[in-house]
């Protein structure tokens, strides 16, 4: 299948290849449309070791556990379900520092506002992993970016995906200067408002 248009944002992808150090990438957008595919069309196309995993709403252990898994399988290029019960989120991420090993790499977390449903420490996880020295060197980490200090989990109640739904193509109206933030936010309101928490 033809990857077609996005060339604004694949060339901003493409200058931050040549920005020293590493780069930390927000990509956000409404559901559906091609964020995914986007960055992943980006990383095949730069010809960098390349690493993607996708957070799920699974509780804790099964988190670190999985995205263990994924490191190890990317590192060692092995397809096999290998078992991994890490002990905390920092031994997790230091099998990502090590799986990197100094090279410049791309690190895609996608759906992390999945998995921050189910632990809300994993933000601070990140930003520690981004602090350590493997990754603050050399990997380009489509994710979050300063956020990561201030980020909150979305709100653990039953609706908040037909919440967030009706969220998104509000915040893309401001951004394209089609909508006033103040009008926005009482838009959002009340339509959350409309949907309510399900609890």
């Amino acid at each position: 299948m033809a990857f077609v248009n996005r060339k604004d944002e694949l060339k901003v992808l493409d200058e931050l290849l040549d920005e020293p150090g590493a780069q930390l990438v927000l990509v956000y957008g409404r559901r559906r449309v091609g964020k995914t595919t986007l960055l992943t069309h980006w990383a095949r196309r730069t010809g960098l070791p390349g690493f993607y995993w996708v957070g799920k709403r699974d509780p804790r252990e099964l988190l670190m556990a999985d995205l263990a898994s994924a490191i190890y399988g990317w590192e060692t290029g092995s397809d096999r379900a290998i078992t991994f019960r890490p002990e905390d989120w920092g031994q997790v991420f230091q099998m990502l520092a090590q799986a990197i090993g100094g090279r410049r790499a791309i690190v895609i977390l996608d759906e992390l506002p999945r998995a921050l449903q189910r632990d809300r420490s994993l933000g601070t996880h990140i930003q520690a992993a981004w602090d350590h020295p493997a990754l603050a060197d050399d990997a380009l980490l489509a994710a979050f970016g300063e956020q990561l200090d201030d980020a909150t989990s979305a709100p653990a109640i039953p609706t908040w995906e037909q919440i967030a739904a009706v969220i998104d193509p509000h915040i893309e109206q401001v951004t394209l200067g089609d909508a006033t933030p103040e009008d926005a936010c009482q838009a959002m309101q009340d339509e959350a408002s409309s949907i309510g928490t399900g609890l």
